[in-house]
């Protein structure tokens, strides 16, 4: 079974979470973006600050709808 089949089937964030919006609502995000070996954007999770600064962003950009 992958990680997606893992996810709620609605949650918004399947594919992955789109780091330039993020950045765009909480810009000290964007000092712990970093690009996996795929290529793509991801924060290193077991960083405590790099992940609340990815909820407060989350909340900053979905908290208005």
């Amino acid at each position: 079974m992958s990680s997606e089949q893992l996810l709620h089937p609605r949650n918004p964030h399947q594919g992955g979470y789109n780091f330039a919006e993020l950045c765009a609502a909480t810009p000290n995000l964007a000092a712990f973006v970093r690009l996996n070996p795929k290529g793509e954007s991801t924060i290193d999770f077991a960083n405590s600050t790099a992940v609340v600064l990815l909820n407060q962003a989350l909340l900053a950009k979905f908290s208005t709808l």
